[in-house]
């Protein structure tokens, strides 16, 4: 179940003391979708810590099954682009069209730099395109980017329905 591939780990820097309610809207959650273990355990690594909940998903398909179950919650995700069983555009195109996906932010993984993977990723509805090798400053500064303009946008549309 995607609750136990759920890596839980809590920035103290970042959020209020735990029990709180302030405090699990603090928690950053990201759902890192990649094929390849090791790239996975090298995310999980790098963003756990910095204070990320960090979930996964094997392929594309499962990170479109796990989005729907987690969308409330889920802040990014981390897409790469070629996998098995469904790749990181079509699971694009799939997350973009549930309603709650269609502002979700998505940044693309791919060792591959071409204006051509480029304009595909961001057909397909990615916020962003990050090439791997990638470092761990590179991955810290668009997840904190992304997930504050996500936040922002969230709070507000919020508030205008008061």
């Amino acid at each position: 179940t995607w609750e136990a591939r759920t890596n839980r780990c809590v920035d103290i820097a970042m959020s209020p003391p735990s029990g709180s309610e302030e405090a699990s809207l603090n928690v950053i959650r990201v759902l890192v979708v990649e094929d390849n273990q090791m790239n996975q355990k090298l995310l999980s690594n790098m963003l756990t810590g910095i204070g990320v909940v960090v979930t996964t998903a094997d392929n594309g398909e499962e990170g479109v099954a796990m989005f729907s179950k987690m969308s409330t919650i889920l802040d990014l995700i981390l897409m790469d682009i070629g996998m098995p069983v469904m790749d990181g555009v079509e699971a694009t195109h799939a997350i973009r069209r549930l309603p709650e996906g269609s502002r979700i932010p998505i940044i693309a993984l791919t060792a591959h730099n071409t204006k051509t993977d480029r304009d595909k990723a961001f057909e397909a509805g990615m916020t962003d395109y990050i090439v791997k090798p990638y470092s761990r400053a590179v991955l810290q500064d668009k997840v904190g980017h992304y997930v504050r303009q996500y936040r922002l946008r969230r709070n507000s549309s919020s508030a205008s329905l008061l």
